[in-house]
């Protein structure tokens, strides 16, 4: 069974096609504090796996295998604001998520891994890259060269943990306005050639990326072009060609969560850890 059947998601690639699997114990192997540790962690991104996959598709929405959420709307409503919409979508998938694992686990976390269960308060804080670098530099006399700042340092996004948290008592952070040479080129942009997306910060570490997607079949060419990509992504391309509905989404990070949710390694958050040195199982 894969991680992703264990969270109880739908998937819709074609190797995998299954839904909504139950959970089963895999971590036997492990002595008894250690395996209870990760099934409780297991546990508790089910229910926020699942509970966020049911309110996507509540809302019209498709749940992926990685939780991306493409979230179809008419033309007004995301041209409106685009921004504020997909935001909104994450911060309410995340926020529910997040309070039936406190409800349902939050002793047990805290018992097993000493941490609180946080639910986060809305709205969550916005501010745009460039803003965000002033105020490191300013604040923590942090510093980057101006070749780096259209996109977030690994440095950057850990010292952001620190000016939210001081100026919004917030554990959570939207950035917003990176310099389009570093966002993908499926990334809608406004006039101003800026990319009309953003990642979401929790505790320093980025959990999140969303954007509006270009569905223009003629612009998403030419910035694909742009990137040096128009062949690579051709197959891809043609999916445009006869008209697509504005649109947009998210992929969040289950793994990380859990990592900061329990406080936990990477490589124990993961189910079947993948990394230079550990490509099998």
């Amino acid at each position: 069974m894969t991680r992703t059947q264990k969270l109880g998601l739908c998937t819709w690639l074609p190797e995998d096609p299954v839904c909504l699997a139950e959970v089963n114990d895999n971590f036997t192997r492990l002595d008894d504090s250690g395996g209870r540790a990760l099934r409780l962690a297991e546990a508790g991104l089910v229910q926020l796996g699942g509970l966020m996959a049911a309110q996507a598709h509540q809302g019209g929405h498709a749940a992926y295998a990685n939780m991306q959420v493409d979230a179809f709307r008419d033309s007004a409503q995301i041209s409106a604001y685009a921004g504020v919409f997909y935001r909104g979508n994450c911060v309410e998938l995340l926020t529910a998520g997040l309070q039936a694992v406190k409800d349902n686990y939050g002793e047990q976390i805290k018992e097993l891994f000493g941490l609180e269960v946080i639910v986060p308060t809305t709205p969550f804080p916005v501010v745009k890259l460039a803003d965000l670098y002033k105020a490191l530099e300013e604040e923590f006399g942090y510093t980057v060269d101006e070749s780096e700042k259209g996109d977030l340092t690994t440095e950057a996004e850990r010292l952001s943990y620190d000016w939210v948290k001081k100026h919004y008592g917030h554990e959570f952070l939207f950035i917003t306005d990176y310099s389009a040479e570093k966002r993908a080129f499926y990334h809608m942009r406004d006039e101003n050639g800026v990319p009309q997306g953003y990642d979401l910060i929790w505790r320093g570490v980025e959990i999140t990326t969303g954007a509006q997607r270009e569905h223009r079949y003629e612009v998403l060419k030419k910035q694909a072009e742009e990137k040096g990509l128009a062949e690579d992504v051709k197959f891809y391309l043609e999916f445009f060609q006869y008209g697509c509905p504005p649109h947009g989404g998210f992929g969040l990070g289950i793994d990380r969560l859990t990592m900061l949710l329990c406080g936990l390694s990477i490589k124990d958050a993961e189910f079947l850890f993948r990394g230079p040195n550990r490509l099998t199982p």
